[in-house]
Parts: structure tokens; sequence; C-alpha cells
């Protein structure tokens, strides 16, 4: 079947199965031009639709097809929508086009969708639990890497919850140990914590050490390199705040704090050195409060756009360093 003219709408979280599917599509009409595509990426907030639309109707100087892609198009405006919308309704023969969001289709306008065929509306859906362990348990496997159970649930608290970034951030880990070796949770963290990027490791680092400022300046930082998304990130954050809770638990049940350590699995005198600050700088009844804070946030973010996001943590980080997890009902609201 032919697929000059068409549209695609590829929408939900899951980034890399889609990334797949539309890679499978762009193969096919490669193979029917009989050649390379002209390939254009535009994003809403960058090109108008009509200059797009212009762009496929006036044809290519140098192929006999274009492949366009349009990524977060759940925020085109109203009166750029009704454009795109009736270029899908009368797309070109020459061109292919592929819609892209994260969201569902009824975050998408409706002058958009409604001009699409069903058939060619794909919702990717974030994977289950189980199968993003075996997805992981299977990449590490085709190296010949062994990877004990609690590294893989690990590496899923800190990557992101679709297998683009997995294989990202699984492929780093690779690249550092090598193929044919064994993988532990230790090493997990040792290459976190030695890596000369910012992300959920050092933010904790800073929360330990009761530094606002530092800790907001890092989320800063994280943020810029686009190393994780503000839920993701909150996640590795309350991975490290149960862990913390549970070593407090024992040191006030008079377990020496070595012991403790080891029982923990908390290796390496630069991880324990920190999480010994954080003892120093909170309690468990503290770290109860900034448990329950973090799943409550986590909601707020879920619910929120992205412009948003960023605020919420930013205030949560305010909370949990500043105010140790106590928050006014305004926040909660």
């Amino acid at each position: 079947m032919s697929e000059n003219g068409k549209i695609y709408l590829l929408l939900g979280p899951e980034a890399g199965e889609k990334e797949l599917f539309m890679a499978q599509i762009k193969e096919r009409v490669k193979e029917q031009a009989g050649g390379d595509l002209e390939e254009s990426r535009y994003y809403p907030f960058e090109t108008s639709m009509a200059d797009v639309v212009n762009g496929i109707r006036n044809g290519s100087l140098f192929s006999s097809h274009k492949w366009v892609v349009i990524p977060q198009v759940e925020s085109v405006k109203r009166d750029e929508a009704a454009i795109l919308g009736e270029y899908c309704a009368k797309p070109s023969m020459d061109a292919t086009m592929v819609l892209i969001s994260s969201n569902l289709e009824r975050d998408i306008a409706k002058a958009i969708t409604k001009s699409i065929p069903k058939n060619q509306v794909k919702t990717f859906w974030e994977l289950s639990e189980n199968m993003k362990l075996n997805w992981v348990r299977s990449f590490f496997r085709q190296r010949s890497m062994m990877v004990e159970e609690d590294t893989v649930e690990l590496i899923l608290e800190l990557v992101e919850n679709n297998t683009q970034e997995l294989r990202r951030e699984c492929e780093k880990l690779v690249l550092f140990f090598g193929e044919g070796k064994s993988l532990s949770h230790d090493d997990v963290e040792q290459y976190l914590y030695h890596s000369k990027e910012e992300n959920v490791f050092t933010l904790f680092d800073r929360f330990a050490a009761g530094e606002f400022s530092q800790s907001l300046e890092v989320y800063k930082k994280i943020g810029l390199s686009g190393e994780a998304q503000p839920v993701q990130l909150l996640g590795g954050l309350l991975w490290q705040f149960k862990r913390l809770l549970s070593l407090s638990l024992m040191v006030e049940d008079h377990i020496p704090f070595d012991q403790a350590c080891r029982s923990m699995r908390i290796m390496g005198k630069k991880m324990q050195n920190v999480y010994r600050q954080a003892l120093r700088n909170y309690n468990s009844r503290d770290l109860e409060r900034i448990i329950a804070l973090s799943a409550e946030t986590d909601g707020r973010l879920r619910d929120s756009k992205t412009g948003a996001q960023v605020l919420i943590i930013e205030m949560f980080l305010y909370y949990v360093v500043e105010k140790k997890g106590r928050v006014p009902k305004s926040f909660r609201g």
C-alpha cells in the first residue's frame, strides 16, 4: 500500500516505539519514491503552518518526495490548526507528513484530528512494569552483560518511562563498562556519581547538605541539559528519600551507621558521607513528610503542563530543603 500523500498522527508517551514505527513508515516511503527524500522538521512555536503547507505544495527541487515531521502538534494554535487541518484533508501526493505528540488525541485541535483517517492515528502507551523490566534485561542480555535484579530496578527508577530514553541511558552504561561485563547496583550508582553531568544523584547531594540555592542551580542545569523530565527527576529523588528514611530508622534504632549502610548497600565513602550528612539535616519524621509531599507533587506534575511543572519542582525543592516537608495548605490546594 502506498504511503504517498498520507498523514500520520502518532500519540502517547512511549517515544521509543513511536520512533521505531515512524522509521518503518519512512523506509516504505523511500522505497516507493525510488530514492532519497527531502526531509523537514517543523516546530509549531517556530514556523507558521501556512509556511509549512506552502513549502509542501511548492514541490521539491531535490527529490521526488517530501518527508515532513511536526513534533508537539498539541501546541498548534487554533487558527494555525485550521490551516493544517485543511491540508490534512487534501494532502499533497508528493509528501508524507507525520504529526507527533506525547499527549492523547483529545489534546489535539479537532480541526486537525477530524481530517486524519482513524487508521492513520496510533497511540503508543507507556510500557507496563513487567514489560520495562523485560526490556532492560533483554537489552543487556543481547550485549552479554549480567545485570542484577535491583540494578534493573534502579535504572528504571532513574530513567524516563519510554524505551527511547532507556536505550540511550543503557547504551551509555555499555560504553562505560564494556560488553560482556557484569553490572551491579553499586556500578550504576558509582557511574552516576562520577559522571560529569548534573543528575538526580548530584541533586540529592545538595538536598543532603541542606543547600536550597545549590539544589535549585543543579535542577536548572539538569533542565537545560534535557537529561530528565520533572516526573522522572522526582521519581529518582523519591527513591533516594525512601532509602534515606530506611537508613534513618535503623540508626535511630541504635544500629551502627556503617552496619546500617552495609545492610542498605550504600557502598563507597563518597555515598556514605552524603547519607551521613543527610542524617544530620533530616530526621525520620522530616523524611516521612518529604516522602508524602513527593507523592502529592507527583500527582500535581502529571496533571500540569510543561511550563507549570518547572515551578512545581522549584517550590517542591524549597519546601523539602528549607521547610523539611512542612507545607502550607495553599501549596497542596
